[in-house]
């Protein structure tokens, strides 16, 4: 059985730095709390999934901002290097 979040009621560290995370997290506390009661499979699920949308976004983003490709050669190359290029962690 997995963990059981913390409730709503706890402060969590970021409460004061970031009082904006704390109220979307209060406000949609009972669509999260399903979340961690799904199986450890369908969670993994899940988190792929996001991975796939996120590589489809920096896709996008990479082709999005040439416009043109001279050859079929040109585009897979920029896609190559999006594959290579690792995700820039925020701050």
């Amino acid at each position: 059985m997995p963990p059981k979040p913390a409730s709503p009621t706890s402060k969590p560290r970021g409460a004061p730095r970031y009082p904006a995370i704390t109220r979307l997290r209060h406000s949609a506390w009972e669509q999260f709390t399903p979340f961690p009661a799904f199986s450890p499979q369908i969670r993994k699920i899940i988190h792929t999934t996001n991975a796939i949308e996120s590589l489809n976004a920096r896709f996008r983003q990479a082709t999005h901002r040439r416009r043109h490709f001279p050859t079929d050669h040109a585009t897979l190359k920029v896609l190559y290097l999006v594959i290579r290029k690792p995700t820039q962690e925020p701050g």
